[in-house]
């Protein structure tokens, strides 16, 4: 199977990339929409400090205001001021109000309790339209993030598209080229070889057998990838949020592949089973259909009926037994 993957390399590793550029669109998109809120959406509370630069600055009782990214950076001291939300409302406060205390409105005057010391400050509650003076510089970003997120989910449809293309054209390719040479062979087997396995057998081999490297290749690969990309975008972003959070979660990544160990060993064998009583369910119909006249001649109608029914109910129970050996993993 892998010989005929390298044959193909070139096709294989473009569905890869391809895949690989569409998930790290889909890990990117959230990461596009947090910085959208907290930056430019809910990023308007904090501090503003007075400017003489009219672009980018929001106007407010006769001077402009920018936003203030680096708290700790020069020119904080002159005509800084905080913009604070309490409750439902927002407030204007002529001062620096630390983000970590404790906050309350009281006879229009902002009451602070920080460090067992409690000290008020003037505060003028804002109106909806002087809000959006403070909201409109960031009216350009917001447009931009926007404009980002739905570009990301566009590019990642295209390169799913991309993807699933180039797998089933090399899932096609192998396919074929297995049952060319799986019939070449076939051609050159010694009669006793026909004599000792039913046709219906021979036939899901080179069928049904085959068909399952097509979802190994669009379906199992494409999925692996994908879970392994998303998974390592996943702790990525916790590590850069939360490391202790993330160190805590890396506990379950062995769990999971312990739990995948299980399902192989509990399922792999319940497939094999499968995949043997599919062959002989072909061998007997492929058997049945072209002896039908025999069949009927000897009227032997109710022994076929009884022993496909039997060869059946024992396809349906190793399919029920493979979906309960581990019942949260889906089969193969």
């Amino acid at each position: 199977m892998f010989r005929y993957a390298l044959q193909l390399k070139k096709t294989l590793l473009s569905a890869l990339l391809f895949l690989a550029i569409a998930v790290g669109c889909d890990v990117a998109a959230p990461f596009v929409a947090k910085t959208l809120i907290d930056r430019h959406i809910l990023g308007v509370d904090g501090y503003w400090v007075k400017t003489d630069e009219r672009k980018g600055a929001a106007f407010f009782e006769g001077d402009y205001y920018r936003k203030v990214r680096d708290p700790e950076g020069k020119g904080m001291e002159e005509g800084a001021a905080t913009l604070l939300q309490i409750g439902k409302s927002f407030y204007f406060v002529p001062d620096l109000i630390p983000p970590e205390a404790k906050k309350q409105v009281k006879d229009g005057r902002l009451v602070v309790q920080a460090e067992g010391t409690e000290k008020t400050y003037p505060a003028e509650k804002l109106t909806a339209k002087e809000m959006m003076g403070f909201y409109r510089p960031e009216f350009p970003a917001i447009a931009l993030f926007i404009l980002g997120y739905f570009a990301l989910f566009a590019l990642s449809g295209l390169f799913h598209f991309g993807e699933y293309y180039f797998l089933q054209k090399t899932a096609n390719r192998i396919i074929q080229r297995m049952r060319n040479e799986a019939f070449e062979k076939i051609q050159t087997l010694p009669i006793s070889y026909f004599d000792s396995s039913p046709a219906g057998k021979i036939v899901a081999r080179i069928t049904n057998d085959t068909e399952a490297i097509r979802t190994l290749y669009v379906t199992v690969l494409s999925n692996f990838v994908n879970g392994f990309i998303t998974l390592s975008g996943i702790y990525a972003a916790m590590f850069f949020l939360d490391k202790k959070l993330a160190a805590m979660f890396l506990a379950v990544i062995p769990v999971v592949f312990l739990w995948m160990i299980l399902y192989r060993k509990f399922a792999s064998r319940y497939n094999r089973a499968i995949r043997s009583k599919n062959s002989e369910i072909n061998a007997m119909l492929n058997e049945s259909i072209q002896g039908m006249a025999i069949i009927q001649a000897f009227n032997r109608e109710k022994r076929q009926e009884e022993e496909f029914e039997k060869l059946n109910d024992a396809h349906f129970r190793y399919r029920n037994n493979c979906c309960r050996s581990i019942p949260c993993l889906p089969t193969t």
